[in-house]
């Protein structure tokens, strides 16, 4: 407990992770995040990533798209990731990065989740709306914009895979007290290792 204590900066406080072991299965890449706050709650870390976030062969669809929406195409552009946000990065021009992130954020669910945002924009009636994300993304939030009356236009921004274990290494259930999984694909990952 005191090595606890110290890593939280000193605090005496027992957390419910003290002591526990927590499997973190986001990328490699991404995983630094989780690992502090868990470190921070006085648990130990165990990285066991269950999928990998890999670009596009080929982004002709995504820039078209992207180019469409810079000329004032789309209504909205929603982002639903942190990894959609960090390709849009990567992929727009100096002027649309000027007109699109130089703006406020128009909606800001109070939920970290896809049908949340969709809830919570305003869309209108033939609105265009375009929905950058993962070739695996899930299917509701173009589903709730097109029963707004809004028009989905869903196009991939990235790729995520499967990550396969490292070679000869399985995950003991008895060398870890709980495992956290930050999307669908992580489980999905997870359960096919």
């Amino acid at each position: 407990a005191a090595r606890n204590a110290a890593d939280r900066g000193g605090s005496d406080s027992v957390t419910p992770l003290d002591g526990k072991r927590v499997v973190n299965t986001r990328p490699i890449a991404q995983q630094a995040e989780l690992d502090a706050l868990l470190i921070a709650r006085g648990a130990t870390p165990i990285s066991f990533p269950t999928i990998s976030i890999e670009p596009l062969e080929s982004t002709v669809h995504l820039d078209l798209e992207l180019r469409h929406a810079a000329a004032g195409g789309y209504a909205w552009v929603l982002i639903t990731s942190a990894n959609t946000a960090a390709v849009l990065e990567e992929r727009l021009t100096a002027k649309a990065v000027e007109r699109w992130l130089g703006q406020p954020v128009a909606v800001l669910p109070d939920k970290q989740h896809a049908v949340a945002l969709a809830a919570q924009t305003p869309i209108k009636p033939g609105d265009c709306v375009l929905i950058p994300g993962s070739e695996r993304a899930r299917p509701e939030l173009p589903q709730m914009i097109a029963q707004q009356g809004g028009i989905p236009i869903s196009v991939v921004a990235y790729r995520t895979i499967s990550a396969p274990a490292p070679d000869g290494w399985r995950l003991d259930p008895q060398e870890c007290d709980a495992v956290a999984f930050a999307s669908p694909s992580a489980i999905e990952g997870f359960a096919t290792q």
